[in-house]
């Protein structure tokens, strides 16, 4: 499986051709316009642009805060609640039946990267931290059913 880097601002022209998958994840700890708003637009877009080859399979990537919201992420919960229920959405819609793609969610709880260094020290008490190669091995397996 090859490596796709994606900006959502400019996707027309770095992501061109099909691909067998496609593994979205928004949100930020940062509120930014349009955070929670973007990825359905986006997520949508590339399946109607069909960068998903047919029986591709499209992995959003959530988390536990989208269940537990707490005050230091509340946007990044509410990013990861709305890409869950988007991820469902176009699960059962016609053009994801049409091409046969398999849309799946996978949530995390806490990962090693730059974003969870920013988090205050007392979040990560008593929580299993997972590496980022762990997490992307579980999207790996999601991918290859």
């Amino acid at each position: 499986w090859g490596r796709v880097d994606f900006d959502v601002h400019h996707w027309p022209l770095r992501l061109l051709g099909t691909h067998d998958a496609f593994v979205f994840s928004a949100g930020s700890l940062e509120a930014q316009w349009g955070d929670a708003f973007d990825f359905p637009k986006t997520f949508y877009m590339l399946m109607l642009s069909q960068v998903l080859k047919r029986n591709g399979v499209a992995v959003a990537v959530s988390s536990v805060a989208a269940d537990r919201p707490a005050k230091v992420n509340a946007h990044y919960a509410a990013a990861k609640a709305a890409l869950e229920s988007y991820a469902r959405t176009m699960a059962d819609s016609s053009v994801a039946r049409l091409m046969n793609w398999r849309v799946e969610v996978v949530k995390f709880d806490l990962v090693d990267t730059d974003m969870l260094r920013q988090l205050p020290p007392e979040t990560l008490v008593g929580r299993t931290i997972i590496s980022a190669e762990e997490a992307a091995t579980r999207i790996v397996r999601i991918i290859h059913g």
